[in-house]
């Protein structure tokens, strides 16, 4: 089961981010990116400050961040993440396990201060996209699972159920979000 982005779709979770006991699972199978520093997913309010995202920067390689204040820049780098690949992560304080493999970097400080919301396939900053089909996104925070998408088809077009609170997540974005002929139906 997935939801796909082939333009300028994206799902807004609703769902803002903060602390250091946060950690973001997923499954993606990215086909393209709309240009530099396009994110598979992303809560961050401004390049350089506060926020969590895992995108391709303008060197084509992978950086992740769990990000907490307006000092903090710091990213870990992943090169050779491909593209038409189905891809597990985990992105946590201080690393992103990718496909098995992790990852590490130090984070400049401890104090989170995110208020962005979460979004898949960009961030609320930043227009450019990754296109491709999300399979499932899961938010912990200390452990407890406080959001758990699932696709779903609503209105004829893919969406994003949340197994915690009940609610549906429709494409935010311009143009139709596409899903997987075997997402259930939710109509």
């Amino acid at each position: 089961e997935h939801i796909e982005n082939t333009a300028s779709e994206y799902i807004n979770t609703d769902y803002v981010p903060t602390g250091t006991d946060i950690s973001i699972e997923g499954k993606i199978y990215p086909t393209s990116y709309s240009g530099s520093w396009a994110s598979w997913i992303g809560a961050t309010v401004n390049d350089s400050t506060e926020g969590f995202n895992i995108r391709r920067n303008n060197n084509s390689n992978t950086e992740f961040r769990y990000s907490n204040s307006a000092t903090n820049a710091s990213y870990g780098t992943v090169t050779d993440v491909a593209l038409n690949t189905v891809h597990e992560f985990n992105l946590s304080y201080g690393q992103l396990v990718l496909d098995g493999t992790t990852y590490t970097y130090t984070p400049e400080t401890t104090t989170t201060v995110n208020t962005a919301k979460l979004y898949l396939f960009r961030t609320p900053q930043n227009t450019s996209y990754t296109r491709g089909r999300f399979y499932y996104l899961k938010v912990y925070k200390s452990d407890t699972l406080v959001l758990d998408l699932t696709p779903v088809r609503r209105a004829g077009q893919g969406a994003m159920y949340d197994k915690v609170s009940g609610k549906v997540f429709t494409n935010a974005g311009t143009g139709t979000m596409g899903y997987g002929a075997d997402v259930t139906s939710g109509e």
